[in-house]
Formats: structure tokens, sequence, C-alpha cells
């Protein structure tokens, strides 16, 4: 009866932290609020399945956790509350840099602009920086040691991707018109990238 009652504490106080919270919250951060983190990963998995039929879910975003609407509601409600999609149009430049990104990581600054056949233009990658969807994973061993660039988990949770696997196929994407069939520009997205580990 403890035991179930201990449970049903730690439930309650990671549903009301995730609840409360603004932004997503890293699993590091949800286990400081329970008296055995090794519950953690239990919770949430129970937490996934008891939300996925209601009005919010539980959203993982590689080791961020948040609640999200529905996605199945998304349209109803912005009618509902009038309001706009507010998500930044970012330019065709950084679109392509970040794609590349994700999808050939660890990479180069150099390494996507031979693939994309243009410049890589710092600017931008300060402003992924910024808005941490990419950092660096280290430096290559080759001569001037060069920075690699990767996705973090906040590029997963922004895109609403659970992991790097969850990254659309080629198919996926011309099939969709995110990119036409040319041959050439498959080089930017050859596969599906290895999920990076911490």
């Amino acid at each position: 009866m403890t035991e179930n009652n201990n449970t049903q504490d730690e439930w309650r106080i990671i549903e009301a932290v995730l609840f409360q919270s603004s932004e997503p919250l890293h699993e590091n951060h949800l286990r400081t609020y329970l008296e055995n983190p090794a519950n953690l990963k239990n919770i949430l998995s129970r937490m996934q399945t008891f939300y996925q039929h209601r009005g919010i879910h539980l959203r993982r975003a590689g080791k961020l956790w948040s609640f999200i609407t529905a996605p199945d509601l998304k349209k109803q409600i912005q009618k509902i509350t009038n309001t706009k999609n507010l998500q930044k149009k970012e330019s065709q430049a950084l679109t392509e840099i970040l794609a590349i990104i994700a999808y050939h990581q660890p990479i180069t600054r150099a390494e996507v602009a031979s693939i994309r056949g243009a410049e890589t233009n710092s600017t931008i990658l300060s402003r992924m920086v910024s808005y941490g969807w990419i950092k660096t994973l280290g430096r290559k061993d080759t001569l001037g040691k060069p920075m690699l660039w990767g996705t973090t988990d906040t590029f997963l949770h922004h895109f609403g991707f659970e992991s790097l696997n969850d990254l659309p196929s080629v198919d996926e994407l011309q099939k969709n018109g995110f990119m036409p069939p040319e041959p050439e520009n498959q080089l930017i997205f050859d596969d599906k990238p290895e999920e990076q580990k911490e």
C-alpha cells in the first residue's frame, strides 16, 4: 500500500512539474523531484499511455518532455481561440543548412557548404545555436580541427520529432512536396542519421 501511494505521489509530482512548465524539461531535471530517480522512466512511459487518448499528450523529444495539445485538436483549438500559427518562417538557406546538419551529423561547416554548393554563413549557424537547434559535437580529427555540428533535443521538440529516427525519408519529403525529385538534391538527404549519444 505504501509503495502504491509513493508511486502515485511521484506520478502526481512529475505531472504537476511538467504541467506548470512553459518549456520542455530534461529527464535529469525531472529525476531531482523523485525519491527514487530510477522510477522516472516507468512513470513517463505510463503517463504517455494514460494521456494518448486525451486532449493533451505527453511528448518526448530526445530526453526532453512536455505536455502538448493533442495533434488532432490543434486546428479546432486555433479556430476557437482565433489564434494564428506564430511559427517563424525561416529563410531557405537556414532550412537547407539545418536539414543537411540533421541528416549528416556530425558534420563540419565546410562539409555543409560542399553538400549545399554554397557558402555556409556563420550568422545562420549562430542563429540556429541561439534557437538551441544545433550544438558543437567536438572537433574533426583533420587539418585545422574544424568544429563538428549536430542537432539537439530542442530541435527535435521544435519540429515535433521524438528522435532522429523520426526524420522523414527522401521518398516522404518528395511525396509531400518538400523537395523536388531531381537526383542531385538527394545528396542532401542520403539516409536518416544515427542517434547521437550523449
